[in-house]
C-alpha cells in the first residue's frame, strides 16, 4: 500500500492561522457583546430573566449537551447524569441549574472542579446573596458557626445559561480558603477563560446571547486571546501592541490593558497553596508534556507555566474563537493620525479586574 497523501490545505490552514495570530491584538466590530468597563459605548449589562429551571428542563439540556459531546450512549453521559441524580450531590448542589452547571464540566479543563465542588470542602454551593458589598457574581465564604466553606452565586444570575456559569463554578472551586489575592485571582482566571472558550467553540451562540454573564465572559475572554506574543502564541505576561485607530493593548480602542495580567498585577503578591484540583486544571492546559512540581500552588512558578504552556487549543480554532467574538482578525496597518492617540492611551491608567468585572 503507498504512503497516504498529505492534504495540503491543512498545512496552508495552519499556516494562515498562525499568521494570523502573529498581529496585534484584534480589536472588537461590535462593542456590545463586551463589558462597560472596557468600552464605556457599550450598553449596560443586564442579567437574562426568566428561563425555565426544573429538574426535568435542566437534566434535559445537560443531557443533550452531554450527548453532543461524547455521543448518545456514552459511559461519559450516563457518568454525567447519575451524577446530576445523585443524592449525595443534590444534598451539597440543591438547584438544578447549578447542578447542571457543575456537570456540565465533564470533559472540560474544568472538569476537576466536579469533585472539587462535591469532596466534603463546601457545604452548600446555591443561588443566594453573597456577603460581599461589591456584588460579585459568586462568592466563596464561611458563613458565621459553620465549619464548611459555601459558594455563594448571586441570584441575580439565577435564569443565565447554565453553560455561562460553567466556567465561574469552574473558577469558585479552586478557591479552597478564604486566602484570595492577586496571584491566586490570575492563576484562577487565566483557567476560567479557557473553560470559557471550550463551550463557546462547542455553541458559539453563547457568545452573542447578550446577557450579562456572556459579556463579562467574553470581555475576559477577548483578554485572553489578546495576550500574545510576536510569534501568536497565547501568553499572560506578554502582548504585542496594536497601533493608530486599534491601540493599545489587549483591548484595542477600549481601556487600556497591556496584556492579561496586568488586570491582576499579580507578581509580588503572596502565593497561596494550591490543591489537587489546581494541578490537575494546570495539566489540562499546559499538556502532558510539562514537568509539574509535587504540588501546584497560587505562585509565579504556576504563572509561569501557564504564562508558557497552552495546549489547549489549536491556532485556527484560536482565530475561530476570536470570529466568534466578533473580533476583527483582518490585517491592520497603523495611520500616522492616529499615532498621537496611540501615545497618549499608552500613559492612561490599567483598571484592575474588580474595576471592569467585579470581584469574584
Amino acid at each position: 500500500m503507498g504512503a497516504a497523501r498529505r492534504d495540503p490545505s491543512v498545512g496552508e490552514a495552519s499556516a494562515t492561522a498562525l499568521d494570523t495570530l502573529k498581529q496585534p491584538p484584534f480589536p472588537p466590530t461590535d462593542v456590545a457583546l463586551f463589558d462597560p468597563g472596557v468600552y464605556s459605548e457599550a450598553p449596560p449589562l443586564v442579567p437574562a430573566t426568566q428561563n425555565p429551571s426544573g429538574e426535568t428542563a435542566m437534566r434535559n439540556k445537560l443531557k443533550s449537551l452531554l450527548e453532543k459531546r461524547f455521543g448518545v450512549g456514552s459511559t461519559q453521559v450516563s457518568e454525567g447524569l447519575a451524577t446530576y441524580d445523585a443524592a449525595s450531590t443534590k444534598s451539597i448542589v440543591p438547584s438544578a441549574r447549578l447542578r447542571a452547571t457543575l456537570v456540565s464540566l465533564k470533559g472540560t479543563v474544568g472538569e476537576p472542579a466536579i469533585m472539587g465542588a462535591l469532596d466534603g470542602t463546601y457545604g452548600k454551593v446555591y443561588f443566594g446573596t453573597p456577603p460581599c458589598p461589591c456584588d460579585p457574581v459568586a462568592q466563596v465564604f464561611l458563613p458565621s458557626g459553620s465549619a464548611k466553606l459555601e459558594i455563594v452565586f448571586n441570584k441575580k444570575y439565577q435564569y443565565e445559561d447554565f453553560r455561562l456559569l460553567a466556567p465561574v463554578m469552574a473558577h469558585e472551586v479552586l478557591h479552597r480558603d478564604l486566602l484570595g489575592g492577586k496571584k491566586e485571582g490570575a492563576v484562577v482566571a487565566s483557567i476560567q477563560s479557557l473553560v470559557y472558550a471550550q463551550f463557546v467553540l462547542e455553541t458559539p451562540s453563547l457568545a452573542t446571547s447578550g446577557t450579562a454573564l456572556a459579556r463579562d465572559n467574553n470581555t475576559e475572554l477577548m483578554a485572553r486571546i489578546n495576550s500574545r506574543d510576536a510569534t501568536g502564541k497565547l501568553r499572560l505576561f506578554t502582548s504585542t501592541s496594536g497601533s493608530g485607530a486599534n491601540c493599545c493593548g489587549i483591548f484595542p480602542r477600549g481601556a487600556f490593558v497591556p496584556d492579561f495580567a496586568a488586570l491582576f498585577e499579580p507578581l509580588g503578591d503572596s502565593n497561596n497553596p494550591g490543591s489537587s484540583f489546581l494541578k490537575q486544571m494546570v495539566r489540562n492546559v499546559v499538556g502532558s508534556g510539562v514537568t509539574l512540581p509535587q504540588t501546584v500552588d497560587f505562585d509565579d512558578n504556576t504563572l509561569l507555566l501557564l504564562d508558557s504552556n497552552q495546549k489547549v487549543f489549536t491556532n485556527a480554532q484560536l482565530v475561530r474563537l476570536a470570529t466568534i467574538l466578533k473580533l476583527d482578525t483582518s490585517p491592520q496597518a497603523a495611520t500616522a493620525q492616529h499615532r498621537t492617540q496611540e501615545a497618549t492611551t499608552a500613559e492612561q491608567p490599567v483598571p484592575s479586574s474588580q474595576e471592569i468585572f467585579g470581584a469574584e
